[in-house]
């Protein structure tokens, strides 16, 4: 269910008050962006390949809408997730494509502002 209401885009969730917290002010620069998303992406691929085969049906992750969901329904959950937000990524890509170049008024030096 929770995957079908993740591809509706009408539809939206608030992120949890846990996570707002952990919401940077700035965005760091794009370069450390993309050696984080490795490094964690490297994180996660050995987690997968030790995780014990006898914990595979069991109910490991607590999702705030959905309740406790097994490493399979995490990792679906994980990648709908991700599409999810690669979709309002292009959606602003996009909007901010089709807006017209800004308007700059260049001011003389001896004209009043």
């Amino acid at each position: 269910m929770l995957r079908v209401l993740l591809r509706l885009p009408f539809l939206r969730f608030a992120a949890p008050s846990k996570l707002k917290g952990l919401t940077p002010d700035e965005v760091p620069p794009l370069p450390m962006l993309r050696a984080e998303w490795e490094s964690v992406r490297r994180k996660l691929e050995r987690t997968l390949n030790e995780y014990p085969s006898k914990l595979l049906n069991r109910a490991i992750f607590k999702h705030p809408r959905s309740g406790m969901l097994t490493i399979y329904q995490t990792l679906d959950f994980m990648v709908d997730h991700v599409l999810h937000h690669q979709r309002q990524v292009s959606r602003i890509a996009q909007a901010v494509a089709a807006m017209p170049p800004p308007v700059v008024v260049a001011h003389k030096e001896n004209q009043p502002t």
